[in-house]
């Protein structure tokens, strides 16, 4: 029987004709086998009957089995409810609530306290949750809260009709806000969009929102003073050249701009009421206007050519300061006189740092150029380092730091070989990361010192040679990440004799780090990984861009969870247990 598109099928046997639903293209075979004296008599009335009676319920399970193909495009966290037939916000709180749209009650639809909205390979990505975002410390918790609910946007209308979400306090935009509409007794606080202020007055409660990040269209702020309640603003513009309006914001308390045209910083002064202040901007020369800012806790600065630092001395409440930008300043030595700092971070290459040994309070720091390691002594506190092209000379002085947790080097530009031994004397990391350079990699020597802190949790090596002592490396049962990219591996014996060694051999060592739950081997030119037989704890493995074409020994890890691997290599992926994740990343 054949579906024609006027709505029609004919059967081929009893010549019924029959109307159906219209389903262009869709076939329903039935085979009816009857002797050749049968075929020329006249059926009876009942069989008649019979037949056509098994016609329609064929039909009946043929039309069910299309509609619910078509529901299909539906994806989120529980089953889904709902077709296509209705406006997309519609369909979202139909699936979440699993019930039917207009059965849902305005106090259940209160419950949803967050939307975000975006569009990503051809459908909506709506991630939401019941709890309130001002409830949380950090964004990392209140994002552990969400869900994420999918649906495909062929011939689906876009949804720009928000009123029925009356309890929201966060709003998440990823597509333009000019068409969006609020009720205008929403709880909304936080809104994340893009677009003018002008369209934003028009589809949100402006004068109750406290959080707003926007990608804005236009060259002024003109409207932003109707936020009178605005305690954080984050402005992302290459057009935006006039920031006067911002002294009316008289609540502001945290400010990042992001403009590539602002030259005119003067406005800035006036609010001497910030307590975060973040600028991203290329004509940023001077920093004159923080000078009132006497409640200013944090200070960060991207870009930029700095002439002058000195309007820095009198911001004795400041936690944080990072500059990262040019400097044509030399007096970075008002810097020591900020000793409240807990976080400091610095691009410049300064000879004299002498100003570090004043900051006595600093718990994370990030230099560059750094020569004497003397000057980070003071630093008791000192948690968490970042290093930047440094010598290391005296750096076995930072044994002195008891506190130190994690330590980061990136050593791109730096001398060619770089010897761990001095951290001997550090017992306390837990965390190890140092990055070389991806084409031409560097040399590191005696990794089996950082290898055998008794604390340590995580190493992540990118672009190096590594040489050590295979030989001496010794158990360490606290090491749960082991991330490699662009490596090889060398084994250096007692006498000095260096030998190049096959990576899927030389990885024989994890065998000391019985505990490993993560381990990551990238772009390393590995042909086996046998080795991974000895960790009967891994979680996750990652060995993209590499030769591998063998993956049964993972059969031998019964808390496998997940494998990361090229994707033209994940075809010779067979594993007795079906619940570990295969992801195959293209190259």
């Amino acid at each position: 029987m054949d579906l024609a598109k006027n709505g029609y099928a004919r059967c081929s046997f009893c010549g019924q004709i029959i109307a159906l639903d219209d389903e262009p293209n869709t076939n329903i075979n039935i085979n009816i086998v009857k002797d050749k004296q049968a075929k020329t008599n006249n059926i009876s009335a009942s069989k008649l009957i019979m037949i056509i009676g098994s016609i329609v319920v064929l039909m009946l399970v043929g039309i069910l089995f299309v509609t619910s193909k078509n529901n299909n495009n539906l994806e989120a966290d529980s089953d889904g409810l709902t077709n296509k037939n209705g406006e997309c916000n519609q369909l979202f709180l139909s699936d979440v609530f699993q019930k039917d749209y207009k059965s849902i009650t305005q106090k259940e639809k209160n419950r949803i306290k967050y939307v975000s909205v975006g569009i990503k390979e051809g459908h909506y990505i709506y991630e939401y949750s019941f709890q309130d975002y001002s409830k949380y410390s950090n964004e990392e918790e209140f994002r552990n809260t969400t869900k994420t609910w999918t649906i495909d946007i062929k011939g689906l209308p876009w949804s720009s009709d928000f009123t029925d979400f009356k309890g929201i306090t966060r709003f998440d935009y990823k597509l333009g806000i000019s068409q969006i509409r609020f009720s205008k007794d929403c709880k909304l606080k936080y809104v994340t969009c893009s677009g003018s202020l002008k369209d934003l007055q028009k589809s949100i409660p402006v004068s109750q929102i406290e959080v707003l990040v926007i990608n804005a269209y236009g060259e002024t702020l003109d409207g932003i003073e109707k936020f009178a309640n605005l305690t954080s603003l984050t402005v992302n513009s290459g057009e935006i050249s006039d920031i006067s309006k911002l002294t009316n914001c008289h609540n502001l308390k945290n400010l990042n701009l992001n403009l590539d045209q602002l030259s005119d910083f003067g406005a800035l002064s006036k609010l001497t009421q910030l307590e975060e202040l973040t600028l991203s901007c290329y004509e940023l020369r001077t920093l004159d206007f923080v000078e009132g800012m006497e409640d200013l806790k944090s200070l960060n600065i991207v870009g930029g050519e700095l002439y002058d630092v000195a309007s820095l001395k009198g911001l004795k409440n400041l936690k944080t300061l990072n500059l990262d930008a040019d400097f044509e300043s030399q007096n970075f030595e008002v810097i020591g006189t900020l000793t409240n700092l807990e976080s400091l971070g610095i691009s410049e290459n300064n000879k004299n740092m002498d100003y570090l040994k004043k900051l006595k309070n600093i718990k994370r720091l990030k230099v560059s150029g750094l020569e004497d390691f003397s000057l980070l002594t003071p630093m008791k506190n000192l948690e968490e380092l970042k290093l930047y092209n440094c010598k290391y000379d005296n750096a076995y002085l930072l044994s002195e730091n008891k506190k130190l947790r994690s330590l980061t080097i990136n050593h791109g530009f730096g001398i060619d070989i770089l010897d761990f031994s001095f951290l001997s004397g550090v017992k306390t990391l837990q965390e190890f990361k140092i990055y070389g350079d991806d084409f031409i990699p560097k040399e590191c020597q005696n990794l089996e010192t950082v290898l055998e802190i008794p604390s340590l949790e995580t190493v992540k090596i990118y672009g190096f040679d590594i040489t050590m002592n295979l030989e001496n490396i010794k158990t360490n049962k606290s090491l749960k990440t082991l991330d490699l990219r662009i490596v090889s591996i060398a084994s250096k014996e007692a006498t000095g004799k260096k030998e190049k060694l096959d990576i899927s051999k030389a990885l024989e060592f994890v065998k000391n780090f019985p505990n490993l739950e993560v381990v990551n081997v990238t772009s390393s030119k590995l042909k086996s990984i046998e080795w991974v037989k000895y960790l009967k704890e891994l979680h996750v493995l990652d060995v993209t861009d590499n030769y591998i074409s063998d993956f049964s020994v993972l059969n031998k890890l019964s808390k496998l969870e997940r494998l990361v691997c090229s994707q033209n290599a994940n075809t010779n992926v067979k594993l007795d247990n079906d619940k570990v994740e295969i992801i195959g990343i293209e190259k």
